[in-house]
């Protein structure tokens, strides 16, 4: 499973992890895994969602002794056929650590064609989310961003704060992967543009993700790769959770099923949706970012 940071990626990961013949293991490249299975397997609720890599515990020695933080970074761009010996053990070792394995990641975009290689008998399942809902949710992450980002530089009640040039997008890393999309000819000249506000480089930068994955993620597996936005999983999760089992020749266990009934509520509409004037803001957006090829693929207008 892969998904763009705030796509909804987590709770699809909450409701699988539920299936008791299947082992899922959440972000195998992120960067501090080490930090993070280590809390797991101490109890501990910090870091933040540590408690989603507690099934690394019974296999923690091997997997962070094959694991480098680098992968995410130095592996982020490749091609089929392409070596990456390491990174690959890595994968292997947790894709054969159990009967069922499920790998969700939010740092795989440019490296389909090569787990196409490295996997070729898995079903990809692709969760993509409105790009003004994923951006806007990035902007305003964590408090300590929302108080860089605003345009008075302190209140929280100034949403259009998201398209201050101030706004804050570090935390997701997208300086690096922008600075990867160029590298990989995957995204809009927008990105260099100095007088870009953040927040059209974070739709060019999903945009640059979402085509990517979406594009070769048809070309590599074929019938075996599913897009499902968030939305319609919001608005219908045991349908979506039932279509991905049908697909994988299983009934959706009940312990699935009854985690998304409980957990998984339709989403209100969000700010953006609601104000006019954000609206119209990342009509421009999605005009200077150059994305709406990609995002009307999934009926984004």
């Amino acid at each position: 499973m892969q998904g763009v940071f705030r796509s909804g990626t987590t709770i699809v990961f909450e409701c699988l992890r539920r299936d008791p013949e299947a082992v899922s293991f959440y972000e195998p490249l992120h960067p501090d895994l080490g930090t993070l299975v280590s809390a797991a397997w101490r109890g501990l609720d910090e870091p933040e969602k540590s408690e989603l890599f507690r099934e690394y515990v019974d296999v923690r020695e091997e997997a962070l002794g094959r694991f480098d933080p680098a992968f995410a970074y130095d592996y982020a761009v490749l091609s089929q056929g392409e070596k990456a010996s390491e990174l690959e053990a890595y994968l292997e070792m947790l894709a054969s650590s159990a009967d069922r394995v499920r790998l969700q990641f939010n740092r795989a975009f440019w490296m389909v064609p090569w787990l196409g290689d490295v996997f070729p008998e898995v079903f990809f399942l692709h969760i993509v989310r409105d790009p003004r809902s994923v951006v806007y949710s990035q902007m305003r992450r964590r408090p300590e961003h929302r108080s860089v980002a605003l345009v008075g530089g302190g209140s929280d009640q100034a949403p259009t704060a998201v398209f201050s040039q101030r706004a804050d997008h570090s935390y997701y890393y997208a300086d690096r992967y922008l600075s990867i999309a160029r590298e990989a000819s995957r995204v809009q000249e927008v990105v260099d543009d100095v007088e870009g506000a953040p927040f059209v480089r974070g739709l060019a930068l999903w945009a640059a993700q979402v085509g990517v994955c979406h594009r070769e993620g048809q070309k590599v597996f074929g019938d075996r790769y599913r897009a499902v936005t968030y939305e319609r999983f919001a608005r219908e999760p045991g349908r979506v959770l039932e279509e991905v089992y049908e697909r994988l020749g299983r009934s959706c266990p009940v312990e699935v099923l009854g985690f998304a009934e409980e957990t998984v509520y339709e989403p209100k509409p969000q700010p953006w949706e609601e104000d006019g004037g954000m609206a119209k803001r990342f009509e421009e957006g999605f005009r200077k970012a150059g994305i709406g090829e990609v995002a009307g693929a999934f009926g984004y207008v």
